[in-house]
This record gives C-alpha cells, structure tokens and sequence, in this order.
C-alpha cells in the first residue's frame, strides 16, 4: 500500500511539472506574438521618407503659398481700384495715393504702412464724377430739355380781377330753434361732450370703495388701540374666537347670567365705583344681583369699607 502510494505521488508531481512547462510556453509564445503586432504597427504610422529634406521643403511650400494668395489678390484689386479713381478725378484735385505693395528680402509680400481712408474719400459721389460742368464733355446736358413741366392754369386778366363772393360762414355753436321748421326730416342731436353714465357709474362706484377702505382703516386704528389699552384682551379674544365655532345649546352663553354684576369684567381702574360693586358682588355671588341694581350695591359696598376700616382703627 505505501508503495502505491508513493508511485501516485510522483506521477501527481511529474504531472504539475508538465502542466508548468506548457504553461510557460504557452505565454512565451504570446508574448512574442504581441511584440510583433507591436511592430508592425509602428511600421505601418511611421511614412516612408526616402528624401526627407525634400518632403519637408513640399510640405511648407503650399503653406506659404496659401498664406501669400490672399494677400496678392486683395493688394492687386485695391492697387487697380485706386488706379481707376485716379484716372476719373478731376484735374483740380489731387490724385490719391498709390498703395503699392513692396516685397521683403524673404520672399514674402507687404504693404507699406499708409494713413486710413474712409470710402467717402476713396468713393466720391457720382454727380462729381459724371457732371458735364467739370469736364470737358461733348455731350450736353438734356435733363432740363426733356422733362415734362408741371401744368398750370391759363392767366385770364378778367378773372384775376374779380375776387370771389364771400361764403356764408356756419356758426360754431348753434342757437336754440326748432329744428322741424327748416328742415322738417333732421333729428336734434345731443352733443358729444354729455358724460357717458357707464363712466359715471364707475366712477361712483370707485369713490364708495375708498370710502369702504378709509372707514375700515379707521375701525382698525381704533381696535388697535383699545386692544392695548384693554388688560382683559386675552379673555376678549378668547369670546370672539368661540363665535366662529358651533357649541352645544348647554354650552351656549346664558343671557341671565351674562347680566349679573358678579360675572362682569373688571375695569382698568381698580378704585372706581363700577370695579367697588363688582368687587362686591363676586364676593356674594350668591345673592344673584342683576346690572339695574348695580347703584345699590355700590351704596352696600361703601358701608362695608367704612365699617372695615372703624374695625381697624379700634383694633389700632
């Protein structure tokens, strides 16, 4: 048994050994594959150049051609214009100055540097240049000869001295007539400067509106001020609130006891007569005084404040 098994473990071992070898060959063989596919294009961007001082002289040669073209032909039409305008000027003024184009030692071409003109300058207006009073041209000029003139009416000396009669002026604003007795079909109508009633109506209508504003403005301004005037404001706040809500009829306010003294607000002045009676009255509430007896329970009130203090200054 161990002898099998030592022969299964050299047979396992040359068997790595062999699957190693092929693998090693196998990348080689990649590797070199690669490298030539390398080349192969690197070969195929690189151009062959057989003369390379003469692919270089062709290759800028059509570049500085290209760059020299433009400049040619603009320099040669604007040379040929100016010849032109010189030959057509008249002999009293001065002829332009040429542009001629001058070549530098390098073989290019350039222009020398010359003042701007405008085209008014370079292009006079065409009645200098074709009117026959400036030059001496054969040809006369027609224009006058030739076009019609505008007709105009014989001069009778007999109806030159009579003037015409006078035309009845119509008056500007008419008197007040009946209209049916001189011209029994026409129809009176009122003038144009009668207000329109829609205008009118919208003009009202934006008047009441500001009145609307201003008077709520003011009732605003006022409830501002009694709101901080007022120290029961969060209990007056809080009946307004309930107002816009539905509560169940056991829950709405009971007018009798609303109009009791002893459920009343106190006043901002503590001293007054009305916060002594409902001062006193909340201390007896049970007695159910109702508003119209408010008078004597202030009388009721004043005696127990005097009785009070009697009591205090015996004790004194």
């Amino acid at each position: 048994m161990q002898r099998q098994q030592h022969l299964l473990e050299q047979q396992g071992k040359m068997a790595t050994s062999q699957g190693q070898q092929q693998s090693a060959q196998m990348l080689q063989q990649q590797q070199q594959q690669q490298q030539q596919q390398q080349q192969q294009r690197q070969q195929q961007r690189q151009p062959v150049r057989s003369n390379p001082t003469s692919t270089e002289s062709h290759l800028q040669q059509p570049q500085r051609s290209r760059q020299e073209q433009p400049e040619k032909t603009f320099q040669y039409h604007r040379q040929t214009e100016i010849l032109d305008l010189t030959a057509h000027s008249p002999p009293s003024e001065a002829p332009l100055r040429p542009w001629v184009a001058q070549q530098i030692p390098d073989g290019s071409w350039a222009v020398p540097s010359l003042g701007f003109y405008t085209q008014a300058e370079n292009h006079p207006p065409l009645h200098t240049l074709y009117d026959s009073t400036l030059y001496n041209s054969p040809y006369a000029n027609t224009t006058q000869q030739f076009t019609p003139q505008p007709r105009s009416r014989p001069y009778n000396s007999v109806l030159a001295n009579t003037q015409p009669a006078p035309q009845a002026s119509s008056p500007k604003h008419r008197s007040p007539q009946l209209s049916g007795l001189t011209t029994p079909y026409s129809r009176f109508e009122p003038s144009q400067d009668k207000y329109d009633p829609t205008e009118f109506n919208e003009r009202r209508e934006q008047a009441r509106l500001e009145q609307q504003r201003l008077r709520e403005a003011a009732h605003h301004a006022e409830r501002e001020y009694f709101i901080a005037s007022d120290p029961h404001v969060n209990y007056r706040n809080y009946l307004e609130s309930l107002e816009h809500f539905s509560v169940p009829r056991g829950e709405r306010p009971n007018p009798y006891l609303a109009g009791l003294i002893a459920n009343q607000i106190l006043p901002a002045d503590p001293n007054g007569d009305r916060a002594i009676a409902i001062c006193f009255a909340k201390k007896h509430w049970d007695k159910y005084w109702e508003m119209r007896d408010i008078d004597l329970v202030l009388e009721w009130a004043k005696e127990a404040q005097n009785e009070d203090s009697r009591a205090e200054g015996d004790d004194a």
